[in-house]
């Protein structure tokens, strides 16, 4: 039964008991069937393998980001400057903190690189 089938369940059962018992009571009584239980970040064998994979990809483009900002001289402010970024949103790039693969790639077009995607060998 979705969330959504339960809640109503629980309004139907509020609107035919005794008035004085809420939502919230129903809930309490019996939470397992109102709060699903959470399958992220793993749902299958074949999914942890696919995210264990993205963090690693993640974390190595981040670590030549760095590699490559240092290795022109740059600070974290004159790279901001280049890409039209924040000294906070490279930070966060640099540090895996929730950037986006747009700020990425355009952080990258800064550096004067390109990420491109090959087929295994």
């Amino acid at each position: 039964m979705s969330i959504w089938e339960n809640l109503k369940a629980a309004k139907a059962a509020l609107s035919s008991t005794n008035q004085s018992q809420t939502l919230a009571s129903i809930i309490a009584s019996n939470p397992q069937n109102i709060i699903p239980t959470p399958a992220y970040p793993y749902t299958s064998t074949r999914t942890a393998s696919v995210y264990e994979k993205s963090q690693t990809i993640r974390k190595n483009i981040q670590q030549n980001i760095k590699t490559l900002r240092i290795a022109k001289g740059w600070s974290q402010r004159e790279l901001a400057c280049e890409s039209g970024y924040s000294q906070t949103t490279i930070h966060r790039v640099e540090k895996g903190n929730g950037a986006s693969v747009a700020s990425t790639f355009q952080i990258i077009a800064a550096l004067d690189m390109e990420l491109t995607i090959t087929p295994k060998t």
